[in-house]
Protein backbone atom coordinates (compact mmCIF):
# COMPACT_ATOMS: atom_id res chain seq x y z
CA UNK A 1 0.00 0.00 0.00
CA UNK A 2 1.45 3.49 -0.93
CA UNK A 3 1.40 6.08 1.65
CA UNK A 4 1.90 10.16 1.72
CA UNK A 5 5.87 9.37 1.94
CA UNK A 6 5.84 7.54 -1.31
CA UNK A 7 4.58 10.22 -2.82
CA UNK A 8 6.97 11.47 -6.05
CA UNK A 9 6.65 14.02 -8.48
CA UNK A 10 8.64 12.75 -11.25
CA UNK A 11 6.00 9.58 -10.44
CA UNK A 12 3.17 12.01 -10.64
CA UNK A 13 4.20 13.54 -14.24
CA UNK A 14 4.92 10.28 -14.99
CA UNK A 15 1.02 9.26 -14.09
CA UNK A 16 -0.31 12.71 -15.84
CA UNK A 17 1.66 12.07 -19.25
CA UNK A 18 0.44 8.27 -19.65
CA UNK A 19 -2.64 8.55 -18.79
CA UNK A 20 -3.16 11.66 -21.14
CA UNK A 21 -1.66 9.76 -23.53
CA UNK A 22 -4.21 6.42 -22.58
CA UNK A 23 -7.06 8.65 -23.10
CA UNK A 24 -6.22 10.34 -26.31
CA UNK A 25 -5.08 13.95 -25.50
CA UNK A 26 -1.65 15.05 -26.68
CA UNK A 27 -0.10 17.48 -24.56
CA UNK A 28 -1.26 20.50 -27.07
CA UNK A 29 -4.54 19.63 -26.36
CA UNK A 30 -4.19 19.66 -22.56
CA UNK A 31 -2.61 23.06 -22.59
CA UNK A 32 -6.11 24.38 -24.92
CA UNK A 33 -8.35 22.42 -22.11
CA UNK A 34 -7.26 23.11 -19.38
CA UNK A 35 -6.09 27.10 -20.57
CA UNK A 36 -2.28 26.64 -19.36
CA UNK A 37 0.48 27.01 -21.34
CA UNK A 38 2.47 23.94 -23.61
CA UNK A 39 5.71 24.50 -21.56
CA UNK A 40 3.63 24.07 -18.13
CA UNK A 41 2.11 20.55 -19.66
CA UNK A 42 5.66 19.71 -20.52
CA UNK A 43 6.94 20.78 -16.92
CA UNK A 44 4.24 18.99 -15.17
CA UNK A 45 4.78 15.63 -17.38
CA UNK A 46 8.62 16.20 -16.31
CA UNK A 47 7.36 16.04 -12.23
CA UNK A 48 9.38 19.64 -12.34
CA UNK A 49 5.73 22.02 -11.64
CA UNK A 50 3.22 19.86 -9.72
CA UNK A 51 0.96 22.30 -8.08
CA UNK A 52 -2.32 21.53 -6.40
CA UNK A 53 -4.44 23.28 -8.79
CA UNK A 54 -2.92 21.54 -12.09
CA UNK A 55 -3.59 18.11 -10.31
CA UNK A 56 -7.11 19.06 -9.41
CA UNK A 57 -7.81 20.40 -13.14
CA UNK A 58 -6.07 17.66 -14.82
CA UNK A 59 -7.88 15.07 -12.42
CA UNK A 60 -11.07 16.44 -13.95
CA UNK A 61 -10.40 16.53 -17.61
CA UNK A 62 -8.82 13.18 -17.46
CA UNK A 63 -11.22 11.70 -15.53
CA UNK A 64 -8.85 9.93 -12.91
CA UNK A 65 -8.80 10.84 -8.88
CA UNK A 66 -6.31 13.33 -7.16
CA UNK A 67 -5.71 10.03 -5.59
CA UNK A 68 -4.12 8.31 -8.60
CA UNK A 69 -2.69 11.38 -9.92
CA UNK A 70 -0.73 12.23 -6.63
CA UNK A 71 0.21 8.73 -5.59
CA UNK A 72 -0.93 5.82 -8.17
CA UNK A 73 -4.05 4.78 -6.06
CA UNK A 74 -5.66 2.37 -8.97
CA UNK A 75 -8.76 1.74 -6.80
CA UNK A 76 -9.54 5.20 -6.86
CA UNK A 77 -9.34 5.35 -10.97
CA UNK A 78 -12.69 6.21 -12.71
CA UNK A 79 -13.23 5.07 -16.09
CA UNK A 80 -13.50 7.04 -18.75
CA UNK A 81 -14.15 6.20 -22.12
CA UNK A 82 -11.00 7.26 -24.66
CA UNK A 83 -11.75 10.05 -27.20
CA UNK A 84 -11.95 7.11 -29.69
CA UNK A 85 -14.70 5.21 -27.85
CA UNK A 86 -16.68 8.31 -27.55
CA UNK A 87 -16.28 8.65 -31.79
CA UNK A 88 -16.86 5.10 -32.30
CA UNK A 89 -19.91 5.71 -30.60
CA UNK A 90 -21.49 8.84 -31.64
CA UNK A 91 -20.81 7.17 -35.55
CA UNK A 92 -22.79 4.76 -34.54
CA UNK A 93 -25.85 6.94 -33.98
CA UNK A 94 -28.66 8.03 -36.86
CA UNK A 95 -28.81 11.90 -37.78
CA UNK A 96 -31.93 11.93 -35.51
CA UNK A 97 -29.85 10.75 -32.36
CA UNK A 98 -27.39 12.87 -33.05
CA UNK A 99 -29.85 16.13 -33.26
CA UNK A 100 -31.06 15.29 -30.15
CA UNK A 101 -28.01 14.30 -28.76
CA UNK A 102 -26.47 18.15 -29.53
CA UNK A 103 -29.51 19.84 -28.08
CA UNK A 104 -29.27 17.95 -24.68
CA UNK A 105 -25.56 18.66 -24.66
CA UNK A 106 -26.04 22.42 -25.45
CA UNK A 107 -28.79 23.00 -22.90
CA UNK A 108 -26.33 21.23 -20.16
CA UNK A 109 -23.19 23.58 -21.33
CA UNK A 110 -25.29 26.63 -21.52
CA UNK A 111 -26.64 25.69 -17.48
CA UNK A 112 -23.00 24.72 -16.37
Amino acid sequence: MEHMNDYNEKMVGKRIKETAKSRGYTAEELAEITGNGIYTINRIYQGVSIRPEYICQLSHVLGVSTDYLLLGKKDRMEVKPSREEILQFLGGLDDTKLIKLAGAAKILYDIA
